[in-house]
């Protein structure tokens, strides 16, 4: 017979088909019955640039989608730049930070300083110029024709779909086929809202097609390659933009409520 300390010698030196078996089935349980990973590295990392500030702090105007579980339904903090927004300006910076990143499977719902469970924005706004169109024009009355949009996308995928899918095969891409749907959807409503093609150029999209499955959120062996298209893209779009964006500084943020 094994001691204990052998037993669990044996059992972490297994080899073979149940082995492999055994800790792909321990790597894998985070699909069905947790997160994947912890959020703690990612809170250190935040906290050591915003610290205990406050999103009124902010000096730009901000949209930050999240989504509330609880509820099923959208919840965008926002900084203080309309009179009625009276709320979202006291709340922490990490916290806002933390719950549009909570993306489902990776992170665990980040739950706010006031109690309240908030994961990925993205699973509605993956794509957000639609949602900041809306709001220059509803909530700012900021003239539609005279917006000018910058769209910076994270890659798209470039997916090979046959005519027809039974569930199985449809099922794994299900979430890439829907960011991809929400984020043209959104372009399509930011372009409509501001005369963009028709009467003139007014959104400005930045977003490198590549291979389906070559980088995901996760693999940090892409790194050097994804600083390498974005050196090179910024490089093309730089004499595009600058006109456009970068020419004149913005006007100074003045907000409705100021933090005490």
């Amino acid at each position: 017979a094994l001691s204990h300390p052998d037993c669990r010698a044996t059992a972490q030196s297994r080899k073979g088909v149940l082995g492999w078996l055994e800790r792909h089935l321990r790597k894998g349980r985070w699909a069905f019955w947790g997160p994947k990973y912890s959020a703690e590295p990612l809170r250190h990392a935040l906290q050591s640039v915003l610290g205990d500030r406050l999103l009124g702090e902010a000096q730009t105007r901000l949209l930050i989608p999240a989504w509330h579980p609880q509820t099923q339904g959208v919840y965008v903090f926002k900084t203080a730049h309309h009179p009625r927004l009276r709320t979202d300006y006291r709340e922490l910076a990490i916290d806002a930070a933390m719950a549009t990143a909570a993306a489902p499977t990776y992170f665990a719902q980040h739950v706010t300083a006031n109690d309240v469970g908030l994961v990925d924005g993205g699973l509605w706004a993956n794509n957000p110029a639609g949602l900041a169109v809306v709001e220059a024009i509803g909530t700012l009355g900021w003239p539609a024709d005279q917006l000018n949009v910058l769209s910076v996308g994270c890659l798209d995928d470039i997916k090979r779909l046959r005519t027809a899918y039974g569930a199985a095969r449809l099922a794994p891409q299900l979430s890439g086929i829907f960011m991809a749907g929400q984020s043209h959807g959104s372009l399509g409503i930011a372009k409509i809202l501001t005369g963009d093609e028709h009467e003139r150029r007014a959104v400005f999209r930045v977003s490198q097609p590549v291979p389906d499955g070559f980088y995901s959120l996760d693999d940090t062996r892409r790194i050097r390659s994804l600083k390498d298209r974005a050196f090179a893209e910024a490089r093309v779009q730089k004499p595009i933009l600058h006109p456009h964006f970068f020419g004149t500084p913005a006007e100074e943020f003045t907000p409705c409520h100021k933090v005490p």
